[in-house]
C-alpha cells in the first residue's frame, strides 16, 4: 500500500514539474510578441505562430486574449503601428467570432476601428471582407 502511494505521488510530482516547465517555456516563446506585431515583422511572427501550433498545439485564438501590449491587443497594436502585413496575418489565424467578439473595453474591432477614425485604413477593409 505504502509503495503503491509513493509511486502515485512520484508520478503526480513528475507532472507537476513537467506541466509548470511548459508554461515557462509558453511564457518565454509569446515573450517578444508585441515588439513583432508592431515592427511589421511577419516572418517571425510566422514563426511564432507556427511555433505555438507544432510545439504546444496552441492556435492563436488559445493564447490571443491572454495578450495585451500595453493595453491593447495585438490587432488594435498592429493598427495603432500601421502594421498592415502583421495585422493581416493575425486576421487571417483568428476565427470569425473571435474578431467579432467584443475586447477587454467592451467593443468590438471594427467599434474601435470607427472611434479611431482608422475606417480607411487597409486593415479596416480586410477585417470588414472576413467578418
Amino acid at each position: 500500500m505504502i509503495k503503491t502511494l509513493l509511486f502515485v505521488f512520484a508520478i503526480f510530482l513528475v507532472t507537476l514539474l513537467y506541466a509548470s516547465n511548459a508554461k515557462a517555456n509558453i511564457n518565454v516563446a509569446l515573450k517578444n510578441l508585441c515588439s513583432l506585431v508592431a515592427s511589421d515583422d511577419t516572418s517571425t511572427l510566422q514563426q511564432k505562430i507556427t511555433e505555438m501550433r507544432t510545439h504546444y498545439r496552441l492556435k492563436l485564438q488559445h493564447y490571443y486574449d491572454g495578450i495585451s501590449c500595453d493595453g491593447q491587443s495585438l490587432i488594435r497594436t498592429a493598427l495603432l503601428n500601421k502594421a498592415n502585413h502583421t495585422a493581416e496575418l493575425l486576421i487571417e489565424h483568428l476565427p470569425k467570432r473571435k474578431l467579432r467578439m467584443p475586447e477587454h473595453d467592451g467593443k468590438t474591432l471594427l467599434q474601435w476601428i470607427n472611434e479611431t477614425e482608422l475606417a480607411g485604413s487597409p486593415i479596416a477593409n480586410t477585417l470588414g471582407d472576413k467578418i
